[in-house]
C-alpha cells in the first residue's frame, strides 16, 4: 500500500470461535463463560457500551469445538444460537440436574454380575439432557409467542465439532514415502454439526444439521444430546455410547434409544465388526482433551463476505485479575496455554494475546489473522495491562 492510499476501514464485525477443553470440574465454569459470551453477543449491559467504544456493530459466534464437558457446553451453546434457547438460569439448572450423581447412579447389580458402569449414560444422562433441551427450546418459543416477539435470527453459519474416542480402533492405512502401506489402528473420532444459510435473497438454506421443522428438529435434538453424551462418556463412570453409524437412518428414535449418527460421526460407514451397525465411543478427552486444532481448522473453512475481526477463545480457567490489578507473585507474566496462540499471516503476533478475567476465571483469546478468507486483524482495541501481555 502506497503512502497516498488511505488505510482500509476497520471491520465492524467481531467474529468468535470457542474451544472448550475437557474436565468435569471445569464444566460449570465453562458454562458461565459461555453465558458471558452470549451476553456479549446480545450486547447486554456493559458489553453494549464496550462494543460501541471499540467500534464493533455485530458479534458472531460461528465455530464451537469441545471435548467432554466442553462438548456438552458446546451443544448447549449451539442450541442457544440456532434455536433461540436462552443461555442463563435454564442452562444452570441443566448442569445441576446432570451433575446430580445420586440420580445418575446405576442400580445395585445382581450378585456375581459386574455392572456396565457406575453411572447410567443412556437411561439417565442422555434421556435427561434430551428432555431439558426440548423443554428449554419450547419454553423460549412459547414466551416469544406470548409477548408477540420473534426469536433472534440465527447466525448465517455455524460449525460444532465434538471429539470422541473409539473403544475398538478401526483399521487404517499409513502410506510411507517408500515401501508398502502399513496397517494401523485409528481411535480418534469426532462429531460434526454444520449450518450454513444461503446468501441474502435466496429462499433455501444451503446445508444444516439444525432443522427448524418441528418433526425433524426432534431427531436433530436426539443427535445433539447423544453426541454430548458420547463425548462426555468417561470410561468406568459411563458405559460406552453406541450410536448407529453403519447405514442411513430409516426411522426416528426416542430417548433413551441411541439415535443414528450417520453423516454426523466421523465413523460413518465404519461400525465395530462385532456390532450391529453401531460403534462404541467413549470420552473424547482420552486422546484429544484440548480441541484448539479443531477450532483452527474450522476457522479456515468459515465463510466471510467482508472484513471481520477474528478471535479464537480457548476457555481455560486459571488466575485472572481485573485490569490494573497486581501481577502474580514474582511479577512474571503468565504464559499462554499450549496451542492457544494464533498463527496466520506470518506467524504468531505479539500484540494478539489478551486476557479478560471475571470472577476468578480466565479467558485466553488468541487472534487468528489471514485465515479462511477475509479475516483482517484489528490493532489497539481492548488493550490489557502491560503484565497481561503474552511473551
Amino acid at each position: 500500500m502506497s503512502p497516498e492510499q488511505p488505510a482500509p476501514p476497520l471491520s465492524t464485525e467481531l467474529r468468535l470461535a470457542l474451544a472448550m477443553r475437557g474436565g468435569v470440574s471445569l464444566a460449570v465454569w465453562m458454562g458461565g463463560s459461555c453465558c458471558e459470551v452470549a451476553a456479549l453477543r446480545n450486547k447486554n449491559g456493559v458489553y453494549g457500551r464496550l462494543l460501541k467504544r471499540c467500534g464493533f456493530e455485530d458479534v458472531t459466534v460461528d465455530v464451537l469445538a469441545g471435548t467432554s464437558a466442553g462438548g456438552l457446553n458446546g451443544v448447549l451453546f449451539a442450541c442457544h444460537l440456532l434455536y433461540g434457547m436462552p443461555f442463563g438460569e435454564g442452562v444452570r439448572n441443566v448442569w445441576l440436574k446432570l451433575g446430580d450423581l445420586e440420580s445418575l447412579l446405576r442400580p445395585t447389580p445382581r450378585p456375581l454380575r459386574a455392572p456396565d458402569s457406575l453411572l447410567l449414560g443412556d437411561e439417565a444422562f442422555y434421556a435427561r439432557l434430551r428432555d431439558e433441551l426440548g423443554g428449554l427450546i419450547a419454553e423460549a418459543e412459547a414466551e416469544a409467542e406470548e409477548k408477540g416477539e420473534i426469536l433472534e435470527k440465527p447466525p448465517a453459519a455455524l460449525r460444532l465439532i465434538l471429539t470422541a474416542t473409539r473403544l475398538q480402533p478401526r483399521p487404517d492405512w499409513v502410506r510411507p514415502t517408500l515401501g508398502q502401506p502399513l496397517v494401523t489402528g485409528r481411535s480418534r473420532a469426532y462429531f460434526r454439526f454444520r449450518h450454513r444459510r444461503a446468501a441474502a435473497g435466496a429462499a433455501a438454506t444451503l446445508i444444516t444439521d439444525f432443522p427448524t421443522d418441528k418433526r425433524e428438529r426432534e431427531e436433530a435434538l436426539n443427535r445433539l444430546a447423544y453426541a454430548a453424551r458420547a463425548t462426555s462418556s468417561f470410561p468406568g463412570a459411563f458405559e460406552p455410547a453406541r450410536p448407529a453409524v453403519g447405514a442411513p437412518p430409516a426411522e426416528a428414535t426416542t430417548a433413551p434409544t441411541p439415535p443414528n449418527l450417520w453423516g454426523i460421526s466421523s465413523e460413518t460407514g465404519y461400525p465395530d465388526t462385532a456390532a450391529d451397525d453401531t460403534v462404541e465411543l467413549v470420552d473424547g478427552g482420552l486422546l484429544d482433551n484440548i480441541p484448539v486444532a479443531w477450532a483452527v481448522r474450522a476457522i479456515a473453512g468459515s465463510p466471510a463476505d467482508r472484513g471481520v475481526d477474528r478471535w479464537l477463545l480457548f476457555l481455560q480457567p486459571g488466575w485472572g485479575g481485573l485490569a490494573g490489578a497486581a501481577p502474580p507473585a514474582g511479577g512474571a507474566a503468565r504464559a499462554p496455554p499450549r496451542g492457544a496462540r494464533g498463527r496466520g499471516g506470518g506467524g504468531p503476533r505479539r500484540d494478539a494475546g489478551r486476557t479478560a478475567g471475571r470472577g476468578g476465571g480466565w479467558w485466553t483469546p488468541s487472534r487468528i489473522g489471514g485465515i479462511g478468507g477475509n479475516h483482517r486483524p484489528r490493532r489497539g482495541a481492548l488493550a490489557p495491562p502491560a503484565w497481561c501481555a503474552w511473551r
